[in-house]
Formats: structure tokens, C-alpha cells, sequence
């Protein structure tokens, strides 16, 4: 197999990894500590040397040895007690209304008009959500933390 030629760009395994380990020291927690913790919240997969693959990013021919699942990314968010979001490199974009072939007018419009029911609509989410069945507070902060960042992210003209 020809070698892969080495990016500029990085990888989502290294920032993850790299936050993963930044977290976990910031906490005073060894890699042996960390992988008792994913063990105990029913991720055994999480072990010590899994870990230390994950965070160091060591490599073979320009390619990582080993990347992290999306399952790994979210079993650590859980383990860390963070937003999976957390662990990923930060991407921006373009708001979707950019690519729908609207003029700056119309797509400006649309903005306020969704920036204006933003508000009721978070709202009645976050009724649906506490007052369902089966709402655990845990999910419901998770919802209510992305809610409120979507929000943030629409009213400031980010979304």
C-alpha cells in the first residue's frame, strides 16, 4: 500500500486525543486512573493502553496508529463529564441559508425572523423535555446546554 502523505489539516483523533489528555491532567488523573473510571461508568474498552494510544497519537508511516470511535469519543465525554463537542476541533461554516441561493435581503430576513422565535421555540423544548417521561436530569442539561448554544449562536448570527 503506497504511504499516505502527511496533512496540514488535523486530524479529529489528534485534537481529541490532545483534549482528552489535557482534561484528564487538568483533573490530577493518571491514564491508569482515568481507565478505572470508564471502567466503573460500564466502559471497559476505555483501558489503560487504549488511552494512551488514544492521547499520544503515535504513528506509522505519517498515519496514526490508532484513531477514537465515536463511541470512545463518547464514552470519554461521559467518563470527563463534558460535551462530546468538547473533545472536537472547532469547525465553522457558513450559516445553510448561505447555500440556499438567497439574496443577502432575504437571507437576512429569514435570520431575524428565526432569530425572533427562537425564544418560544427553545422554550417549549425545554417543557417537551422536562415534563416527558423518562427525562433525566442529565439528558436535560445536555439538551438545554446545546439549546441555549444554538440559541447564543442565532441571535449573534453564527447559526
Amino acid at each position: 500500500m503506497p504511504k499516505q502523505p502527511e496533512t496540514t489539516v488535523t486530524a479529529v483523533s489528534d485534537v481529541a486525543g490532545e483534549r482528552i489528555r489535557e482534561l484528564r491532567r487538568r483533573r490530577s488523573q493518571s491514564v491508569d486512573q482515568l481507565a478505572q473510571a470508564a471502567a466503573e461508568a460500564g466502559h471497559p474498552e476505555l483501558t489503560r493502553d487504549a488511552i494512551y494510544a488514544i492521547e499520544s497519537g503515535r504513528r506509522l508511516e505519517g498515519r496514526r496508529r490508532r484513531t477514537i470511535s465515536i463511541d470512545e469519543l463518547l464514552a470519554f465525554a461521559e467518563v470527563l463529564g463534558v460535551p462530546a463537542r468538547e473533545l472536537l476541533p472547532v469547525i465553522r461554516t457558513g450559516t445553510p441559508l448561505d447555500f440556499a441561493g438567497l439574496s443577502d435581503k432575504q437571507r437576512m430576513s429569514l435570520e431575524a425572523e428565526a432569530a425572533r422565535a427562537a425564544p418560544a421555540i427553545a422554550r417549549e423544548i425545554m417543557r417537551r423535555l422536562t415534563e416527558g417521561p423518562g427525562s433525566e436530569p442529565r439528558a436535560v442539561a445536555e439538551a438545554s446546554y446545546r439549546l441555549q448554544e444554538a440559541l447564543n449562536a442565532l441571535l449573534i448570527g453564527e447559526a
